[in-house]
């Protein structure tokens, strides 16, 4: 079942992201890098498919660093804006799989800054936004039938709290 949020009232809001690392030039250590904007879920899909919205192409697996002097910006075309890095399972047990994958989901509020750290120490610093913060609750309690894959998928987990009414 799909499940539509409210319309992003206009005109769209603009955030502004950078990402640095003391080191790095480009984007490392992730099988998969994507940011969308988010304006419903699918209930029948986990992962990056669960969201309804729009991929944003500025961010991406092997992205150039983008310095807070110099930040892209991203207009808001959704109710939420999410950033989500995915390691390599064969690299990692499972629990540091877990742990080391990136989630970063965002609202925007004027004037506020958002700050998260990757497992491998790339810092995302997104303003005009801040960080939304979900559990597992409502993806286990309502899709607990649909399997592990499912209720334990942060985007899931991120959506069914989102938009599916209790």
């Amino acid at each position: 079942m799909r499940h539509i949020g409210e319309p992003v009232t206009q005109p769209y809001n603009e955030i502004l992201l950078s990402v640095e690392h003391t080191d790095k030039k480009t984007l490392d250590g992730f099988n998969h890098f994507w940011g969308c904007h988010v304006t419903g879920f699918d209930d029948e899909k986990h992962c990056l498919e669960c969201f309804i919205g729009k991929r944003e192409e500025k961010i991406e697996n092997k992205m150039q660093m983008i310095p807070d002097s110099a930040p892209i910006t991203i207009p808001m075309q959704g109710n939420y804006f999410y950033i989500c890095g995915v390691t390599n399972h064969l690299k990692f047990s499972h629990e540091e799989y877990m742990a080391n994958n990136f989630h970063l989901p965002l609202q925007w509020k004027p004037g506020s800054i958002a700050k998260l750290t990757t497992y491998n120490g790339y810092t995302f610093t997104v303003r005009n936004a801040e960080i939304v913060p979900f559990t597992s609750e409502v993806a286990e309690t309502h899709y607990r039938q649909l399997g592990e894959k499912f209720w334990t998928c942060r985007n899931f987990q991120f959506g069914a709290q989102m938009y599916v009414k209790q």
